[in-house]
């Protein structure tokens, strides 16, 4: 549950980058007569939303950003837009999609913009605005504690959330690839993928890395979960080797990523299994 301090913060950011979006710029002193808070509080708040691509900070203003949400996994945009592109040209209109943590789903929601009737369920918080400016259909926020990021909801109550859900695809970020599985940010994100993953029909990974790494087992999660990967453009042959010793295939995709798919027939199955 959102409560106290933290939630009040929250709350107003999510007004703030609403208010600018709708007005394209605000001032920090109109913000802070608004809602009743310092300037230096409101440019702290600009200041994160700022990190997060959800705003552009000017001299004493801030001002809607372009459609892309700042790039913060390491990637640089040429590498991760030919994936973002490639990752939408795969989800249909009328699907029923999860977009979890991590930067790529959330970058992803811009690509979206063709599908109609999409209904999507979103692991972040800070993904809602962006969501409502780019999608026409349902949008959903798991329930759940905050993480540490400050953006990102896990835990218990997030798991029971998506545990009653039917998806026909669940979109998640990767953070490596090594021998033992796939890495994510921290064991909650791993427990959430892994009940995203027994709860669609269709699994995709975005992988945030260009080469191998390892990490421990409470942040790894088996290949075997996913139906197919997307590696950026540059991945490291070291990469493909690990992914062909799980059984995936890799194929050079229309956008210029790479795709490794491990059981092409799946992609009929239906969600929920």
């Amino acid at each position: 549950m959102l409560n106290g301090t933290r939630s009040a913060t929250l709350q107003r950011r999510l007004k703030i980058v609403d208010l600018i979006r709708r007005h394209d710029a605000m001032r920090v002193e109109d913000l802070s007569l608004m809602f009743g808070v310092s300037a230096v509080t409101i440019r702290s708040d600009l200041a994160y939303l700022d990190d997060q691509g959800l705003v552009r900070r000017g001299f004493g203003k801030a001002q809607a950003p372009s459609d892309f949400p700042a790039r913060q996994t390491g990637l640089s945009r040429q590498e991760s837009e030919p994936l973002l592109a490639d990752c939408a040209s795969l989800i249909l209109s009328a699907q029923q999609v999860f977009l979890g943590p991590g930067d790529l789903p959330l970058q992803l929601l811009p690509f979206l913009r063709q599908q109609t009737g999409l209904a999507v369920l979103l692991a972040r918080i800070d993904a809602v605005m962006l969501a409502r400016q780019c999608l026409e259909g349902a949008i959903h926020v798991v329930g759940g504690a905050i993480l540490d990021d400050g953006v990102t909801l896990g835990g218990p109550q997030a798991e029971a959330h998506l545990t009653g859900q039917i998806l026909d695809m669940a979109v998640l970020e990767v953070a490596g690839l090594s021998p033992a599985g796939v890495l994510f940010k921290s064991p909650e994100t791993r427990d959430l993928a892994l009940v995203a993953c027994s709860r669609a029909g269709r699994r995709i990974g975005l992988l945030a890395a260009t080469a191998p790494v390892d990490a421990g087992r409470d942040q790894v999660l088996d290949l075997d979960s996913f139906d197919d990967l997307l590696l950026p453009p540059s991945a490291q042959p070291a990469l493909l080797d690990v992914a062909a010793s799980h059984g995936f295939r890799a194929e050079e995709w229309s956008g210029g990523s790479v795709l490794v798919r491990r059981h092409p027939q799946r992609e009929g199955l239906e969600p929920g299994r």
